[in-house]
């Protein structure tokens, strides 16, 4: 485990259920605690509720009222000091999202890839105090 990793919540947004438990399984097993939602309404739901969270990790491409763009927006309207790390598999969102200034992993993602982009926005940002 790593010290970003140490006590860290990862919120994960992704309609595939297939990706969403690789993507929990990979940041589990670099000691991430893992919140994950299958639905950006269902996340957005849980952050207003209060839900613990150290960085947002969400699928650009949602099915539902509000897309993973507009997660990270009202996101950090609510926490503004809340890192997110976006991802798509389509080029095209990739292009679009470039202009929104949220960090980007592609996807199929490796793990390494994956934990370490999320461990430079947590090394960066100051700790959550829940």
């Amino acid at each position: 485990m790593t010290q970003a990793a140490a006590d860290r919540v990862v919120i994960m947004v992704e309609d595939h259920p297939e990706v969403l438990d690789l993507g929990r399984e990979m940041l589990e097993d670099a000691g991430f605690a893992v919140i994950a939602f299958e639905t950006a309404d269902q996340a957005l739901g849980a952050i207003e509720a209060g839900e613990p969270c150290d960085l947002l990790f969400t699928d650009i491409v949602m099915p539902g009222g509000i897309d993973g763009l507009e997660l990270a927006s009202r996101a950090g309207q609510l926490r503004p000091d809340l890192p997110v790390l976006l991802t798509t598999g389509w080029s095209d969102q990739a292009h679009d999202q470039k202009s929104s200034g949220y960090p980007l992993i592609g996807k199929p993602y490796r793990q390494a890839d994956l934990v370490g982009r999320v461990e430079e926005l947590l090394d960066t940002t100051p700790t959550s105090d829940g």
